[in-house]
């Protein structure tokens, strides 16, 4: 296993805290610690190009790292390898030449769904995760909000790039015909839509329609994502909704489990006392990270 974990290192207690295998390789190649010197962020959206040399990014050495991995099977046994990009999760830092594909590109307006279009009418935790004294994209103008989704995009095509690059590979080592690639992810990013709320507490899906539930007021959003994929018609207090609600309601409730089992009482889901939600600035700059020396 080799890890690149973003600044998140196991060992707390070691000075400057101990280096994962992507900060070693930067080191190897006359960048210690070098990894955030862009100044961006791990938990926001302001962009910039990547500011090292282009073999250096995480991204290029992950599928690099993959290739050397394929490369050094044991031929006479199957093998199973698994490829994990950190990125678009922030820090938002594409090659330059990623950006310049998407510097002219026409970029959609951000979705905003009229569930949104009230502050004090979100859940809780949207509320909470939505306060414009935390994210800095929060009170973006059009300019800045334009070049995160740029950003975005442009990072997301520099991963798509680098995966044919471990394709190719597969290709090259006669091994293509006889894998299985399977694509995953953990969770999407609104970059900008419905106002940078980015955290849903428990969700499941079911053919066109997806609940979202809030345990904090017991709080529900249902959206046809065939006829709304950007979800912007919340149909949790529709009447021509109630029994689609009801069946994933009961459905969402058959997958609790662990401490979600709390939120039921008998046979109904009645989740968590509501909060009324007070703003409080927070200045941690949303876990940024700096120089770290080796």
């Amino acid at each position: 296993m080799l890890l690149e974990e973003q600044g998140r290192h196991q060992f707390g207690d070691v000075p400057d805290g101990a280096a994962d295998d992507y900060e070693l390789f930067l080191a190897d190649q006359g960048f210690p610690g070098r990894e955030y010197a862009s100044g961006m962020t791990q938990n926001e959206f302001v962009t910039r190009s990547w500011h090292l040399p282009e073999h250096c990014h995480p991204v290029n050495w992950a599928a690099e790292s993959m290739c050397r991995v394929i490369r050094r099977r044991d031929p006479r046994r199957p093998d199973f390898w698994y490829l994990s990009f950190s990125a678009p999760h922030p820090p938002v830092t594409p090659l330059a030449a990623y950006m310049d594909l998407y510097r002219d590109a026409d970029l959609e307006e951000p979705a905003k769904g009229n569930w949104s279009e009230k502050f004090e009418n979100l859940p809780y935790h949207i509320q909470k995760l939505s306060n414009p004294d935390i994210l800095s994209m929060a009170r973006a103008g059009k300019h800045e909000r334009d070049l995160s989704r740029r950003g975005f995009y442009a990072t997301v095509t520099q991963i798509d790039h680098q995966i044919r690059v471990v394709i190719g590979y597969l290709r090259e080592c006669g091994l293509l015909d006889n894998t299985i690639i399977a694509f995953t992810s953990d969770h999407g990013h609104m970059v900008g839509e419905h106002g940078e709320g980015e955290q849903a507490m428990r969700m499941i899906r079911r053919g066109r329609h997806k609940l979202i539930y809030y345990p904090v007021g017991n709080r529900y959003q249902l959206f046809d994502i065939e006829a709304d994929p950007r979800e912007c018609s919340d149909l949790a207090s529709e009447a021509g909704s109630a029994n689609t609600l009801e069946e994933l309601k009961a459905l969402l409730q058959q997958n609790f489990y662990g401490d979600d089992t709390r939120w039921v009482r008998g046979q109904d889901i009645v989740g968590l006392p509501a909060r009324s939600y007070e703003p409080a600035p927070d200045r941690n700059l949303r876990n940024q990270r700096g120089l770290r020396y080796l």
